[in-house]
Formats: C-alpha cells, sequence, structure tokens
C-alpha cells in the first residue's frame, strides 16, 4: 500500500509536468496563431478561405481561455480514465464500446477523427525512443507490466484527442475546426518529444526503470496482429483496441461490411465457391497464407486452382486487379474472414489507384505490380492503414511523388520508366517477410526523384538563360531601332543610306549593345560613326568643309567596314554600299560651281571597289518627308550568346498602357497590372482554356526577365514543360479569367488521396434493389 501511494505520488508528478508544459505549448501556439491568420487573411485571395481565416481569428480571439481551459479538462479526464482502465478500477474499455466509438459518423466527423489519430501516430513516430521507455516506466507506477501503449495516459492520442474535444467545445464550423488541427499540428506537437524527455528524466530521477529494453519492448510495440485472421472459432479474435495504428482498417471493416456490393462479389462463400477443392475449403492462415501468397507473387502458380488469375498474370503488368481474381481462386477461398477483408479493402485501394487521373498510366502499371506484396503486408501488419511512417505505405507515397512530377504520357519509352520498373521488379522479387526492402527500395527511388529535381533545375536555369538572353537582344534591338528612327526621320536621306541604317547599321548597334553594353566607348563610337555618314552625305555649302569631308572619309569608312563585318553583312552588301557611298561622297566633294578636289581619297576607301565602277553608279534618290518605320520583323544577327545565328524579335517591353481600358479603382486594387506585380518567382497561377472550364492546369513561376518581358511557368515538376509568357498576354488572360493566382497547391501523398476516394465510396448510398 505504502509503494502503490509512492507511485501514485510519482504520477501525479509527472502528470502535473505533463500539463504544465502542455498548457505553456498551447498558449504559445495561441499566441503565434493570431498573427498567423492574420498573415492568411492578408494573402488568401480565395473569398471563402479569406473567410474562413477570419471566422477561426474571432474565435480564438473571443473564445480562447474557453478553449485553453477544455483542453485542461479534457487531457486530465482521458488521463484518470487510462489511469484506473491500467490499475483495473471501473468498467474495462471492451470490444463492443470501441466498435460503438467507430459506429459509422457524419462524414466531416469522421474525417476530423481520421486527421488527430494521423497526428497522434506522427507524433509517436517522432517520439518512439522516449516513448518506449516511458511506456514501460509507467507500467511500473500503475501496476502493468504489459501496458499496452496506447493505455499509457501519456500517450500521443490522449494529447490529440483532449485537444479535438476542446475545439468541438467552442462555437465553430468544422473547416475553422481544421484550420485549428493545423494549427496545432504546426505549433504544438514539436514541443511534445521535449516534454516526454522531461518525464522521462523525472522517472529517472524517482529510480523508476533507469534503464529500458528497447529492443523487447519496440518489438511488441510494432508487431501488428498475428497473420491471418481465421473464421469465426478458429482462435482468439483480433485486438481492436490496440490504438490509432488500428482505429482505420476498423473504420474501413465497418464500411465495407455496411457496403458489401462495393467488395464486388462480397465476402460470402460456401462449398461451392470457385477455388474449393472438391467442394472443400482448404483453410489457409499465418505463415501458410504468406507462403502461398509469396509463391503468387513470384509467378507461381501452380498449386492456385480456379479462378482466372493465370490469365490476368498471362496479360502482363498493367492497371488489372490481379486481386480481384485472386479472390476467386483456392487461396482465396481459403482466407479466414479477417485476411478475406484485407483482401477486399487493398483490391478496392488499387481500384481507386487505377481511376486516380492525377498519375500517369505508366506509373499506375508499375504502382499495380506491388499488388500481392501490399497484400501481404497489409494482412501482417494492419498499422499499414493508419501508420505513415510504415515502410511499404512509405514506398506508396514515394512513387505518388514520382507520379506528380511526369507527364500524362509517361512510359516505357521514357528512360526513367526502366529504372522504376527495375527497382520494383526487385522488390517483387526479394519480398518475403522482411520490410527492410521496401526502405531499399523507397531509397533508391528518393535518389532518382533528387536526380529529377536536379536535371528539372537544370531545366529552369536552362530556360531561364535562354529567355533572358531573349530578352537582352530584345532591348538591345529597342535601343537600336530608337537611335535609328531618330536620325532618319530627322533628315532626307538617300534611299541606300535609309536602307542601310534600317537593316544593317542597326544590326551592328544591336551587338554593340549586348556585347559591350549600353553605355560603352564602343556603342557610342557606333552612334558617333551613324552621325557622321549622315554628316558626310549632306551638301557641303564651303571649300573648307568640303575638305573636312575628304579627310573624315577615311576613317568613317573604315568605322563602317568593322562594324557590318562584326554584324555578318555579307561581302557583297558591303561592297555595293561603299560603291555608292562614295559616288555620294564625290558629288558632295564636288560642289557646285567649284572645282573638283582630290577623289582619289575616297577611291581608297573602298574595300574591294572595281576602278570605273562608282563613276558610272546614276545619282541615289532622297527619299523625304516623315518616315514610318515598321520594326517589328525579326533581325538576324551572329548569336552574341553562342554560335550561329539567331532572329532577334520585338518584345513587349511597355505595357502599361493595356489597362486603360479598366476604371480607376479597378487599375488599382484588381487590375491585371497589379496582379502582374504581384508574379514573384515561386508564385502559382492556374490556367484554363475558359474561366470556367473544370479542366485547370496549375503553373509556378520560375523566374521573370530582368525588365520583366518574359514569365517563364513550370507546367510540371520535372521541368519538361517551361513556357515564357509575354506581360500582356497574362494582363489579358487575368482580365479574362483564363489565369488566376491560386495558393501553393498543398502535396497530398498518394496513400491519402487514393484512401479519402475509397472511404468516399464505401459511404456513398448502396444499391436501391
Amino acid at each position: 500500500m505504502q509503494q502503490a501511494a509512492h507511485f501514485g505520488g510519482i504520477l501525479d508528478q509527472s502528470r502535473n509536468l505533463i500539463c504544465e508544459r502542455l498548457d505553456q505549448a498551447v498558449a504559445g501556439m495561441l499566441d503565434k496563431a493570431t498573427e498567423a491568420l492574420s498573415t492568411q487573411i492578408g494573402q488568401t485571395r480565395n473569398f471563402e478561405e479569406r473567410r474562413l481565416y477570419e471566422d477561426a481569428k474571432g474565435i480564438l480571439v473571443s473564445q480562447r481561455a474557453a478553449m485553453e481551459k477544455q483542453f485542461r479538462a479534457s487531457y486530465l479526464v482521458e488521463f484518470r480514465r487510462r489511469s484506473d482502465r491500467a490499475r483495473k478500477i471501473g468498467q474495462p474499455l471492451g470490444a463492443d464500446d470501441t466498435l460503438e466509438q467507430l459506429e459509422l459518423v457524419g462524414e466531416d466527423d469522421f474525417e476530423e477523427t481520421l486527421k488527430v489519430n494521423n497526428m497522434a501516430a506522427k507524433l509517436r513516430a517522432y517520439c518512439d525512443e522516449e516513448l518506449v521507455a516511458l511506456d514501460q516506466r509507467v507500467g511500473v507506477l500503475l501496476g502493468d507490466a504489459n501496458l499496452q501503449a496506447n493505455d499509457n495516459p501519456f500517450s500521443p492520442q490522449v494529447i490529440c484527442d483532449a485537444y479535438k474535444q476542446a475545439c468541438r467545445h467552442v462555437d465553430a464550423s468544422v473547416s475553422v475546426r481544421r484550420i485549428f488541427l493545423k494549427l496545432f499540428d504546426d505549433h504544438v506537437l514539436d514541443d511534445v518529444r521535449s516534454m516526454y524527455k522531461a518525464v522521462n528524466a523525472l522517472l529517472v530521477q524517482n529510480s523508476i526503470l533507469p534503464k529500458i529494453r528497447y529492443a523487447v519492448s519496440r518489438s511488441q510495440d510494432r508487431r501488428g496482429p498475428a497473420a491471418g485472421g481465421g473464421a469465426p472459432g478458429d482462435g482468439p479474435p483480433p485486438d481492436i483496441t490496440t490504438g490509432a495504428a488500428q482505429d482505420l482498417f476498423t473504420i474501413l471493416q465497418n464500411l465495407a461490411a455496411s457496403n458489401a456490393t462495393a467488395l464486388g462479389q462480397g465476402t460470402g462463400r460456401g462449398a461451392g465457391t470457385p477455388g474449393a477443392v472438391g467442394g472443400a475449403v482448404v483453410q489457409l492462415q499465418g505463415p501458410e497464407l504468406q507462403s502461398s501468397l509469396t509463391r503468387i507473387q513470384l509467378g507461381d502458380l501452380s498449386g492456385v486452382q480456379g479462378g482466372s488469375l493465370a490469365a490476368a498474370a498471362a496479360s502482363g503488368p498493367g492497371t488489372t486487379n490481379v486481386l480481384r481474381e485472386l479472390k476467386a481462386t483456392s487461396v482465396g477461398a481459403g482466407m479466414g474472414s479477417l485476411d478475406l477483408m484485407t483482401l477486399d479493402i487493398i483490391a478496392m485501394l488499387f481500384d481507386q489507384l487505377f481511376d486516380d487521373p492525377k498519375v500517369p498510366n505508366g506509373v499506375k502499371g508499375l504502382i499495380g505490380r506491388l499488388q500481392i506484396p501490399m497484400l501481404k503486408v497489409a494482412i501482417a501488419d494492419k498499422s499499414f492503414f493508419s501508420t505513415k511512417t510504415h515502410p511499404a505505405r512509405r514506398l506508396l507515397d514515394t512513387l505518388g511523388d514520382v507520379a506528380s512530377r511526369l507527364p500524362a504520357d509517361f512510359g516505357p519509352a521514357d528512360p526513367l520508366f526502366k529504372r522504376l520498373e527495375t527497382l520494383l521488379e526487385e522488390l517483387v522479387g526479394g519480398f518475403h517477410d522482411n520490410l527492410d526492402i521496401f526502405v531499399t527500395v523507397r531509397e533508391r527511388v528518393e535518389a532518382l526523384i533528387a536526380e529529377e529535381e536536379q536535371r528539372a533545375e537544370q531545366n529552369a536555369q536552362a530556360a531561364a538563360k535562354r529567355v533572358e538572353e531573349t530578352e537582352k537582344l530584345a532591348i538591345a534591338k529597342r535601343s537600336a531601332e530608337v537611335e535609328v528612327k531618330a536620325r532618319v526621320q530627322a533628315h532626307s536621306l538617300p534611299a541606300s543610306v535609309l536602307d542601310f541604317l534600317v537593316h544593317h547599321w542597326l544590326k551592328v548597334l544591336l551587338l554593340l549593345h549586348v556585347k559591350e553594353g549600353k553605355d560603352s566607348e564602343a556603342l557610342k563610337g557606333a552612334v558617333e560613326a551613324m552621325d557622321l555618314l549622315i554628316w558626310s552625305i549632306e551638301p557641303k555649302s564651303t571649300r573648307e568643309k568640303r575638305r573636312e569631308l575628304v579627310a573624315v572619309i577615311p576613317g568613317l569608312v573604315k568605322k563602317l567596314a568593322l562594324g557590318l563585318k562584326v554584324a555578318g553583312i555579307e561581302h557583297e552588301v558591303r561592297t555595293k554600299f561603299f560603291a555608292e557611298l562614295l559616288q555620294m561622297h564625290r558629288q558632295v566633294i564636288t560642289g557646285p560651281g567649284e572645282g573638283r578636289l582630290d577623289p582619289a581619297a575616297t577611291d581608297q576607301a573602298v574595300p574591294g571597289r572595281v576602278d570605273g565602277a562608282a563613276g558610272q553608279a546614276p545619282a541615289p534618290s532622297v527619299v523625304t518627308g516623315p518616315l514610318d518605320l515598321d520594326f517589328s520583323t525579326p533581325v538576324t544577327v551572329p548569336n552574341p550568346f553562342g554560335d550561329g545565328q539567331v532572329d532577334v524579335q520585338s518584345l513587349d517591353l511597355d505595357f502599361t498602357s493595356l489597362e486603360s481600358s479598366e476604371p480607376p479603382r479597378a487599375q488599382r486594387d484588381t487590375g491585371p497590372a497589379s496582379l502582374l506585380v504581384k508574379l514573384i518567382v515561386g508564385t502559382w497561377v492556374e490556367f484554363r482554356e475558359t474561366a470556367d472550364q473544370a479542366q485547370r492546369r496549375p503553373a509556378k513561376l520560375v523566374f521573370v526577365t530582368p525588365r520583366k518581358t518574359r514569365y517563364l511557368f513550370s507546367f510540371d515538376q520535372a521541368g519538361k514543360e517551361i513556357i515564357p509568357y509575354a506581360p500582356s498576354e497574362l494582363a489579358r488572360s487575368f482580365r479574362t479569367g483564363t489565369v488566376v493566382l491560386i495558393e501553393e497547391p498543398r502535396p497530398e501523398s498518394l496513400f491519402d488521396r487514393i484512401m479519402k476516394g475509397l472511404v468516399g465510396k464505401l459511404r456513398g448510398p448502396a444499391p436501391q434493389h
């Protein structure tokens, strides 16, 4: 009696320590929550989501004290209940009570319970080492050497359930409670591990199991129910009170039983069922069942009778549900009721996977090869359904992560397909009962993902480099156009000079702008050469100016020749222009009524000139009046960033006028220009062919050029589809609703997604007869 009182005092100290630390953690979470929700309200563009965040913030402000009080009260009630149960005080929680708690409830409550149980399972996995020790030490205090993990009054399930009750105590909708659960997950669960460490330290100080048998405890804690289930009377029923790891399977059991039509043929069978040998069912359970499934997994169907499993296997890997075929064989007929139910649930899980539009068909075929291994895992360990860290489940989720990065046409032609196929075939060929192979294969798949991410980053960088180079060329082209246009519109020029400046010297200015910079001496020299060219062909009224021209011509021609060569202008074009320029210079040098100056100076300046050719050239025609030059045609120049030629397009460098039709307030608040301002790298948008179309393609902004002439979007995580968009195009799409800003898509694991779909189907109304 004295020892019991002593242990009771230590238990109370431990409980008070946990309560104090939990109170602090929840208070800290609520302090952060107001600011976090304010941020979400400011950033959320969806009206419904913003209203939910506002409601959640209002409830936290007005009912915070009630939530804190209810959380502590709920925790203490559940703590006492589990402590009494372990001490054999009061009525034990039996199977009927658990089934009543897991009875079909409203869909929202059902999903909320699943979320809470998943939180608890995640927390138990995270605090595994601390809880293994705490389970044993608390078992000593409560006088239960075999204390089950979920019966520990300090268990994560107690903490999470208490918070769920606190959320339900306040006047909040289910959607708002989901926000509260997310806040708890983000800001409290990480602190729980330190609480468990503190309680363990307190117990050690009080000489409660200073040394722990970790290996034995973990083995007991992690083992699933015995393989096989047997028919009623074949042995003790499975323990359905082992906590969160069992909850989802139990719920699926209940749902499936209440909606047997969802299972296809149902679970009933008799002596005439296909697969029965001579009218008698050969029972298979435990190691014998696992051995039979392993032989099927390896392709040995010699001992399998009945059904169409052989035909399904002969059709090759794909999206055929071989588990449904297995049910009609002698192996399916020999399964116990629980194992048969597990077979039905895994079969439905793969049906859901094969119907998932987010998974490319090629990946579905690859994952479909794991049907028998996943069935073996689920039969041996029901925690597969609810434990996110289960090796087999983590492999499925990793394959789902791979699928999200792949195009819809992914298949055998893709090199990655063969690599994934090899890995999964190794698993199919090597898995017997050791889950380590799932860990090994997952790690190798994750290595492939890392390679794909690196390749995607390289693709994005290469695309960004190309589009930035395109912008630099376009800006240089626009700058060159401005310089040329200003001069040709201010002077009456011969047609040949006009053509030279617009089509050839513009290329020189463009290239120097890109290579040397807009403020470089080389570019200034090229602009001055253009001015000097125009001055050189204008009439000279005095003999002194004509002499000055004669002195300037050799240097001018040299500059022009060098620039044209850099721009890759053809030799014939250069020769023809300089011949025409020589003729123009001769006419200017020989002023009206004046004696001729020595023309040899100009003759020597023309490269490749044929004697006498210039003298035969006709007088140049002069283009007068204002010119409306069209520079929209692409310009082809030597690529300044690499080899070969490049076509330089005119880009939309000024899109401020696009909003002229918007009312002033709309321009300021929600106009396309304001949305463009919000587009920063990392922003997610949704592209739609029409504003109300159901088919939508999310895309991530991965690069914006320095002058914002192009916005580069990636439509798949593999970086294989990266498309640039002009600001005018985006502004128009924002206005029409074919592009909208969205929050960053929250990744949902493959298992969670297909399980959610499966539960939804099972909860659907049964067919009317």
